[in-house]
Order: C-alpha cells, then structure tokens, then sequence
C-alpha cells in the first residue's frame, strides 16, 4: 500500500502565524535584558483540553528569553475548591497539562496569602494583586475564550 502525503502548507503552520502577529504587535518590546518576565496564563484542569496548549506558550517563552528576558509561568490559586486551589496542586497540574519549559510560580503563594490590595478608580474600591505579579518587571498574558 502506498501512503501519498500532501505537501504541508507553512502558511498555516498556528505557530508561525502567532509569531508574525507577535512581531507585528511588538509583544516583546517591553522586555529588557535581566527582566523578570511574568507569562500569565491558565494551565487549565487535568484531563480538560480548555486552555492555550503549550506549544504557543513555549514560543512566547523562546521568545521572551531571546530578548534576554528571565521568564516565568504564573497563575493565582483559585478560590473555589479545585485542582488548582493551592500552589502544590497547581503546580502539579501545570506540570501534567505540558508547562514546564519555563519555571510555574504560583503568583499568590502557598494558600493564596501573597497579594497586596491595590486601590483602583473603577466600579471596584480595591483589588487584590498577587505578589508575583507585582513584583515582576514585565508581564505577557495569554488568554483563552470560553466560547460554548
């Protein structure tokens, strides 16, 4: 039996694709040689394939540390009782749904005790920011839709 193969399309390698978008943007402008780089993003649940697979954040990992940036994944521990509701579990769960090719910190600690209240001028009075956030000198988010 003979299996044919069809040419593959680099123009639609998602990959690729990203990236132009990312250049187009300057995503990575606001990264400095040294800088801590917070990769904000939501490692979803075990066994739920809802949430930005790893292959694209890899690449924005790449990238970050070409500019000489000093990545790292983070996330907040949730409130609701969850897989990822403290920082041993989600960690665990980061590691399971495919991110580790840069360090997972859990941005509010442990049990979720590392925020600090910030004051804001919208419909809320304050906010709680996590620590790792707050401390970072640059952040790039990555975020999913819930379309349904």
């Amino acid at each position: 039996m003979t299996v044919h193969l069809l040419p593959w399309d680099k123009s639609r390698n998602l990959l690729e694709q990203a990236n132009r978008l990312y250049d187009k943007a300057a995503t990575f402008d606001c990264i400095e040689a040294g800088d801590l780089v917070a990769v904000k993003l939501h490692v979803g649940e075990f066994g739920n394939p809802n949430y930005v697979q790893p292959c694209f954040v890899h690449e924005i990992v790449r990238k970050i540390k070409e500019r000489g940036g000093k990545p790292f994944l983070t996330d907040s521990n949730t409130y609701y009782l969850a897989q990822r509701h403290n920082a041993v579990d989600h960690m665990q769960t980061a590691l399971i749904n495919g991110f580790n090719l840069a360090p997972f910190i859990v941005a509010d600690g442990l049990k979720s005790e590392n925020f600090t209240l910030i004051e804001t001028k919208g419909v809320l009075n304050e906010i709680e920011v996590s620590g790792a956030i707050i401390q970072a000198d640059a952040m790039i988010v990555i975020s999913h839709c819930k379309g349904k």
